[in-house]
């Protein structure tokens, strides 16, 4: 069995710039998330499903980069446990929000008919006001 116990104690300095590049790393694999996608997309219409599946997407990969890149300090188990919850949290919030899935469809649907409603009615006060105008125009 192999000892990955480091034999040296790191300086805040090495703390910093290993807290910095695991950092840097994090935001590039979000912004490749964001921005790549070949996964199944999970339902569109909800905002709710899209941030959960995205948080369960985020930790974990912070839980694997951890696991394969442990930091060599005291508390890594204390941040693996804390990186862990925040992981079955999300998992918990992605698994409720399919079961309201139906609701989220609905939801959605129903805010898009109300936009639209209101954009028929803004566009029929327009088309009023030029109907208006151009009559005055003409009657001159």
């Amino acid at each position: 069995q192999l000892d990955t116990t480091p034999n040296f104690q790191m300086d805040d300095y090495f703390i910093q710039q290993y807290k910095s590049l695991n950092r840097d790393i994090t935001r590039g694999m979000i912004h490749t998330d964001n921005h790549c996608k070949t996964q199944e997309r999970h339902a569109v219409w909800s905002p709710t499903i899209k941030q959960a599946a995205t948080d369960t997407r985020y930790w974990t990969r912070a839980l694997k980069f951890m696991h394969a890149n442990p930091l060599p300090t005291r508390n890594t188990s204390t941040e693996l446990a804390q990186l862990k919850e925040k992981l079955e949290k999300a998992r918990t919030k992605l698994k409720q929000a399919k079961q309201n899935d139906w609701q989220h469809r609905q939801e959605h649907l129903e805010d898009k008919i109300r936009r639209l409603v209101q954009d028929i009615q803004r566009l029929q006060g327009i088309l009023f006001k030029l109907n208006y105008y151009k009559s005055k125009i003409l009657m001159k």
